[in-house]
């Protein structure tokens, strides 16, 4: 099982850089491997943002983080 995140950082120099809208977002070489080429990044005011390929949804319950700021462990509720 992987747990997904969403987080204000800066980009690693391995990061893949995907803009838009003019919002860039970085996604590191360990998760790209897990990622489909489509992804949509959505928010329900009920559920948070859902993270989701054409064939699954990935990831639902997404909060964002700061950079340094303590994530949750997986398979803890956000």
């Amino acid at each position: 099982m992987i747990d997904f995140h969403l987080a204000l950082d800066e980009t690693r120099p391995t990061d893949t850089v995907i803009e838009v809208e003019g919002i860039p977002f970085f996604i590191d070489r360990f998760t790209r491997r897990y990622l489909d080429d489509e992804l949509t990044l959505d928010h329900q005011p009920a559920q948070g943002f859902i993270l989701s390929s054409r064939y699954e949804i990935l990831s639902y319950g997404l909060t964002v983080y700061q950079s340094g700021e303590d994530v949750p462990p997986p398979g803890s509720s956000c």
